[in-house]
């Protein structure tokens, strides 16, 4: 069960972050530039539709993420542990820029651009971007100690074996005794 609940934890934030990520990579590299090489005036309509269900979907894919890291936590070694605490700060930090984001920035940056006020939009557009990089680096932070954790580890070395705490309650020993052998 242990094993079980390692594997689908680690499925499950890698499944939620490669949206979280890959739609902020999807988004920057490819719609963006899209929307402004086709149609200018449309593009700003597209990319606040476009936002708005990032933000939707990465507010799903933070609480899968945080959820799945729980899940891991729980069954982990003290150094897996250690850094899966540490990828779950990171993944609450994400999740609370997209908060900011979506709930109070792109709101106001929509009425703005409404009320034709372009300075104030252009100013806050900066901060969005600023606020997205940061909201990036951290998800790609959690990526490399979710790689870091994968790892493969051979038993022994630092004691860290496949990074799944042993617990004699909850799993019975299968080898079976030689005649005469005591349990220790």
């Amino acid at each position: 069960m242990q094993r079980f609940l390692v594997i689908l934890g680690h499925w499950l934030h890698s499944l939620a972050f490669a949206a979280w990520f890959g739609g902020m990579l999807a988004i920057g590299a490819l719609v963006a530039p899209t929307a402004f090489d086709i149609n200018r005036p449309f593009a700003g309509q597209v990319l606040e539709t476009v936002f708005r269900k990032l933000n939707t979907l990465s507010f799903f894919c933070a609480g899968i993420m945080l959820a799945a890291t729980w899940a891991e936590w729980r069954v982990r070694g003290a150094l897996a542990r250690r850094l899966l605490f540490v990828r779950a700060v990171l993944t609450a930090a994400a999740l609370a820029l997209a908060l900011y984001l979506g709930v109070r920035l792109l709101p106001i940056m929509v009425h703005l651009r409404s009320a034709g006020a372009m300075a104030d939009f252009d100013r806050l557009h900066h901060v969005y971007e600023a606020v997205s990089q940061t909201q990036f680096w951290l998800l790609a932070a959690g990526a490399l100690l979710t790689a870091y954790i994968a790892l493969p580890r051979k038993a022994g070395v630092r004691g860290q074996g496949s990074g799944v705490r042993e617990s004699a309650s909850l799993t019975p020993d299968p080898s079976p005794l030689t005649p005469g052998a005591r349990r220790p």
